[in-house]
């Protein structure tokens, strides 16, 4: 089996050892280097030519958006980040450098080598994970509606992630719903939430909008075993998406 090269870039040292230590002990991972630099980092990386690197947000001397900008535009290697905290100012800048995924800390080891080995090249166990995840046996339904949204790239940092999590709940249970989102379906959300419907819509846009602006569209396909989206651009509404993946489920007989 050809193991997954990864590059560590982590300017604190205990999490770099961490996990450097956490993949090492993992048989489909292999470590093709490390930096606490970013400058060092590009050089490295370009040598090592891994398959992705995983990057925290803050580098010595350059940050990690600097260092995507500068692997994106002459490499093919895949950037997950990591940072303990992320503003809507900061997700733009790295939707517009090309970061691949970002995670945030404190994370679930397993949610990471599960993201790497979606993101890696088919020869891998990608392409065995992958259709597990496709076709999976029953489990809790928060647990599968969160992977489908970690394998596009909806962060569960963002407020639209539960609202949007939620929604499939509850269209789940109720199917005629959908056809009530503004008058029945936000307003249900927002109560549980304590927040108004109209914030409830505009945290769900935006969820979607993170994940489709990530360009994971592919990914979308794969899980519906169908060619849904065409690209980036061809979103679907909030409606349209609750409706898929509730639809999924459905015929699945997840719960």
């Amino acid at each position: 089996m050809q193991k997954v090269k990864l590059f560590i870039a982590d300017s604190n040292f205990e999490e770099q050892t961490k996990l450097k230590e956490m993949l090492c002990s993992c048989e489909e991972f292999e470590i093709a280097g490390v930096a606490d630099d970013g400058y060092m980092t590009i050089d490295l990386a370009k040598q090592s030519n891994p398959e992705i690197v995983l990057c925290n947000f803050a580098l010595k001397n350059i940050d990690g958006i600097t260092v995507t900008e500068k692997l994106k535009a002459e490499t093919k290697t895949k950037i997950i980040m990591f940072s303990s905290a992320f503003s809507d100012a900061v997700i733009k800048r790295m939707v517009d450098s090309g970061v691949d995924y970002y995670m945030l800390r404190p994370f679930e080891p397993e949610a990471l080598k599960k993201q790497i080995l979606y993101m890696a090249e088919p020869q891998t166990k990608a392409g065995r994970i992958l259709s597990e995840f496709v076709a999976p046996a029953p489990r809790k339904l928060d647990k599968y509606i969160s992977e489908i949204f970690m394998t596009i790239g909806i962060p569960a940092h963002i407020k639209g992630f539960q609202f949007l999590r939620e929604a499939i709940k509850i269209t789940i249970e109720k199917p005629e719903i959908i056809n009530c989102i503004t008058k029945q379906l936000y307003p249900a959300i927002a109560k549980k939430f304590n927040t108004s419907p109209s914030k409830v819509e505009r945290a769900i846009r935006h969820a979607i909008e993170v994940g489709w602006a990530r360009g994971k569209v592919e990914q979308l396909n794969n899980l519906f075993g169908i060619k849904i989206y065409n690209g980036p651009h061809d979103r679907p509404t909030n409606g349209e998406f609750i409706a898929l993946v509730a639809d999924k489920m459905l015929i699945e007989g997840v719960s």
